[in-house]
C-alpha cells in the first residue's frame, strides 16, 4: 500500500516540488501551505522503498525511487528546507545527510539493477552533500551547527544545537558508513554539548542527577521555550530523549564494528 501511495504522488507531481511538501491528500497530490518544503520527505520514501521493497524486487523499487532520487540530486547544491520542528527555514543538517544517505542507497542499487547512469547521477550528488556537510562544523564551539543560512538571520546567532540533528544521523543508521557516523570527533562533541546543557535545566534533571542518576532528560535546542502549553522555559522531549539513549547504544554497536573490521 506505501509502495503504491508514494507511486500516485510521482505520478501526480506537476513539478519537482511537489515531491518535497509535508502533506498529501489520499489520493496523492500535494498540499501547499505552511511547512513547505520539508525536503527530508523524498529522501525518507527513497530510504524506504530500497530498504524493504528492494529485497523482494529490486527493480521495481528502483522504479518507484527513481523520481525522487532526481529530486534529491537537484536539491544536492540548494536545499532550503523547514527543519524537523517546522520551526526554522534554512539550510538544515538532519535532512542533507538523510538526502546524503538516500543518493547513496540509490546509487548502490542502481548499480546492481545495471542504471550506471542513474547510479553515477546518485554518487556525484552524494559526494557534492558530503562536502557541503563540512561546512556545519563550528570550530569556535566545537561542535556541529544544526543549520545555518537561515531565512531569519538571527537564527545564525543562537547556539545552534539541535537534537533534530542526533535524530538525522541515527534515522538510517548504517554502521558501516564512515561519514560523520556516531563517533565522527564533531558528532559526539555535538551530543556532549547536548547533554551537559540539559543536564541542570529543569528541576526533574537536576533531582535525577542529585540522586547519583545518570543521564537526564533531553530538550529539543537550548533555546526552545515550548513547554506543550505555553513558553515558559521548555520541557524534556520523549523522543530526543530516547535519540540521545540510541546515540550510545549505536556508538557501542560502531566501536565494535570497526574493532572487528580492524582485525579482520
Amino acid at each position: 500500500g506505501y509502495s503504491r501511495f508514494v507511486g500516485q504522488i510521482a505520478a501526480n507531481a506537476s513539478r519537482p516540488g511537489d515531491l518535497t511538501v509535508s502533506r498529501f491528500t489520499v489520493d496523492g497530490a500535494p498540499i501547499q501551505g505552511y511547512g513547505n518544503p520539508q525536503n527530508d520527505g523524498p529522501a525518507h520514501t527513497v530510504l524506504a522503498l530500497l530498504t524493504e521493497g528492494a529485497a523482494e524486487d529490486p527493480g521495481a523499487a528502483l522504479t518507484l525511487a527513481e523520481p525522487y532520487l532526481k529530486v534529491l540530486a537537484r536539491l544536492a547544491n540548494d536545499s532550503v528546507t523547514f527543519d524537523p520542528w517546522e520551526f526554522a527555514v534554512g539550510r538544515v543538517f538532519s535532512t542533507e545527510y538523510l538526502i546524503r544517505r538516500a543518493l547513496r542507497r540509490g546509487e548502490q542499487v542502481a548499480a546492481q539493477q545495471g542504471d550506471l547512469l542513474l547510479a553515477d547521477q546518485c554518487r556525484q550528488a552524494a559526494t557534492d552533500v558530503e562536502r557541503r556537510l563540512l561546512e556545519f562544523r563550528d570550530p569556535e564551539r566545537g561542535y556541529l551547527r544544526a543549520g545555518r543560512d537561515y531565512a531569519l538571520p538571527w537564527l545564525d546567532t543562537i547556539s545552534g544545537l539541535d537534537t533534530g540533528l542526533i535524530g538525522g544521523i541515527l534515522a538510517d543508521f548504517d554502521v558501516t558508513d564512515d561519514v560523520m557516523n556516531v563517533d565522527d570527533p564533531w558528532v559526539q562533541q555535538t551530543m556532549r554539548a547536548l547533554e551537559e546543557h540539559f543536564t541542570g535545566r529543569w528541576a526533574a534533571n537536576r533531582r535525577w542527577v542529585a540522586a547519583g542518576e545518570l543521564g537526564c532528560g533531553i530538550g529539543r535546542f537550548p533555546e526552545d521555550t515550548n513547554d506543550g502549553f505555553g513558553s515558559t522555559g521548555g520541557n524534556p522531549w520523549v523522543v530526543s530523549t530516547l535519540w540521545a539513549a540510541q546515540f550510545h547504544y549505536r556508538l557501542v554497536e560502531r566501536v565494535r564494528d570497526r574493532c572487528g573490521r580492524s582485525d579482520r
